[in-house]
């Protein structure tokens, strides 16, 4: 690791967490800005379409194989994010992969609170199978809350019947909306980025009066046998870091093929500074070549 590039990053970082304030309508618009300054990959398009009701953007690179398509589950703890900014996180995973990459905008709470999120991105990956791609050419990923909901919808496909994906990866996955791991206290002053208060509110938010036990809320509390290969990166500055080594505890002793990848001194999704940072794009080709390889 280059510790220059990480000392670089921590300014960027407190600036970035300082703009994400204001009502919601603000923080929407700041944290799309915020993702945003990182660049897109050349030779990538990108095109609008409405898959299985759900507004979402195709990210396509130049020499794209048609039947695969990895689906992406953006972060922002429920109540923010979307697919215009997760452009440049598709655009990396586009590149890597030579696959098509489809990112739905699932309704957000608290307007449509849980199981908005999880109906919405089951309802996509039914049309994907719909549309004949093939259910082992689709694999699935996401970030955050995206990487929690990249599990509850598994779980949610598996409960209906359909096929299974060929694999999965979560990346710094919120997994447990109760919000009460102890990473949450013992990583709170590492962690540059996010804080316990915060996904706290985002909770409340998502949730209603839904339990945060509820299995398809918080993904942890559900049954794993019968989903395909996981993969989990977290770092180990995160206090999201006990919901990434708790899912793959449990995934991992339902019989479910899990690899956890703890990132020495890395933050929350740290993937996103993929052009400041040699560990962002070393665990972009990692979760490439994971996914790549099902």
């Amino acid at each position: 690791m280059s510790a220059t590039q990480l000392n670089q990053l921590r300014p960027i970082l407190a600036q970035n967490k300082a703009k994400l304030v204001g009502d919601l309508h603000q923080l929407r618009m700041a944290f799309d800005e915020m993702l945003m300054q990182s660049p897109i990959q050349p030779g990538v398009r990108f095109e609008q379409e409405t898959v299985g009701g759900i507004p979402a953007s195709w990210c396509i690179p130049a020499h794209a194989m048609p039947e695969r398509v990895l689906l992406y589950l953006h972060g922002g703890g429920y109540v923010i994010g979307s697919s215009n900014g997760y452009r440049a996180m598709a655009s990396e995973f586009a590149s890597r992969l030579n696959t098509r990459v489809l990112i739905p905008d699932y309704r957000l709470a608290p307007e449509n609170p849980f199981p908005g999120a999880v109906d919405d991105a089951v309802s996509v990956y039914r049309a994907l199978i719909d549309n004949r791609i093939p259910p082992k050419s689709i694999a699935i990923a996401g970030n955050s809350c995206g990487g929690g909901l990249t599990v509850a919808a598994m779980m949610a496909i598996r409960d209906q019947g359909l096929p299974m994906p060929a694999a999965a990866a979560a990346i710094s996955p919120w997994v447990d909306l109760e919000v009460n791991s102890e990473s949450f206290v013992s990583k709170a002053a590492e962690d540059p980025l996010i804080g316990a208060d915060g996904l706290r509110e985002a909770a409340a938010a998502y949730l209603g009066a839904t339990s945060p036990r509820t299995p398809l809320a918080s993904p942890i509390y559900g049954t794993f046998a019968g989903l395909p290969p996981l993969l989990i990166q977290v770092g180990s500055s995160e206090i999201l870091l006990d919901d990434a080594t708790r899912l793959a505890a449990r995934a991992g002793a339902a019989g479910v093929k899990v690899r956890l990848d703890i990132w020495p001194e890395m933050f929350h999704v740290w993937h996103t500074y993929a052009s400041q940072l040699d560990e962002a794009r070393e665990a972009l080709d990692d979760a490439a070549a994971f996914l790549k390889a099902l």
